[in-house]
């Protein structure tokens, strides 16, 4: 059994607990911290918290990364797996990789590439910034005070289910080195894993809810059509667990009010359930 850090960031543009910011909440206590610990699992729960109740949106990310990679640093050091339960992609994402270090590689699983720029996006909403973030495209002054985050080389970068790209963001992720996958792909995707192990590089896997089909779940405001089966994402993730375990998982963009029929809680206590099998 394994000993699981859940680290919670129950933040969405710095606002705690609204909209997608009381997503990871929900999902600890809709049961997915019951199905861990039914599991056996040895489990400890950490928040993090902003200090100021208002903070404007890219400075709460900066300080919530802070506060997320120094949790992932303490989790790995005391051999625990860092789970994250984020409300914005940017929070796990940035906080994993600032807290793993170099070495890391990254399988993006979203309905959305979160590759744009302040000159690309059509709404400036930070969150779907995140990769061009992580890859030093944008932002490099607020960048500059994130914990631990280097750039990150564009093929260390697999996205597997994205398929809501703006037209300047599409051009973006064609011209980069970063790789796009499809659930059906699995053999690539092993043999993907495979070389990143052979290189010595540790996982991150990022999760957004919404690269599952709305059939499945409508997880936020942005969920499309074409996403994964929970069949499907129950297949990628034992080629992950097969292939390269992950050093930290991130579940992200998760709103409960969106989740009509309350299956959030069960998709991610499954996945877990498949990601930390024997």
């Amino acid at each position: 059994m394994a000993a699981i850090q859940v680290v919670l960031v129950p933040y969405d543009s710095g606002r705690r607990g609204e909209r997608l910011g009381a997503g990871p909440l929900a999902l600890l206590e809709g049961g997915v911290g019951a199905a861990l610990a039914a599991a056996g699992h040895a489990v400890e729960v950490e928040t993090i918290e902003l200090e100021e109740a208002f903070t404007p949106e890219v400075p709460a990310a900066v300080e919530l990364q802070r506060g997320v990679a120094a949790a992932v640093r303490r989790a790995s050091a005391a051999e625990r797996l860092p789970v994250l339960f984020a409300g914005n992609c940017n929070l796990a994402a940035l906080g994993a990789l600032g807290g793993l270090g170099p070495g890391t590689a990254v399988l993006w699983l979203d309905a959305h590439g979160d590759f744009n720029t302040p000159e690309t996006s059509p709404s400036g909403y930070f969150d779907g910034m995140t990769l061009a973030v992580a890859t030093g495209r944008c932002f490099r002054g607020a960048a500059s005070g994130f914990d631990g985050l280097e750039p990150l080389a564009d093929e260390r970068i697999a996205l597997l289910g994205v398929r809501d790209l703006d037209p300047p963001e599409e051009r973006a992720l064609a011209a980069s080195g970063m790789i796009r996958l499809t659930a059906a792909e699995l053999a690539r995707l092993a043999a993907l894993l495979a070389a990143w192990a052979a290189a010595g590089l540790r996982l991150y896997l990022h999760i957004d809810l919404d690269v599952l089909d709305p059939k499945e779940l409508v997880a936020n405001p942005w969920a499309v059509p074409g996403g994964l089966s929970r069949d499907e994402l129950a297949d990628v993730l034992g080629t992950v667990r097969r292939a390269l375990p992950p050093a930290a998982i991130g579940f992200t963009a998760y709103g409960p009010a969106y989740d009509r029929e309350t299956r959030g809680a069960g998709i991610v206590a499954a996945a877990l359930e498949r990601l930390l099998a024997p």
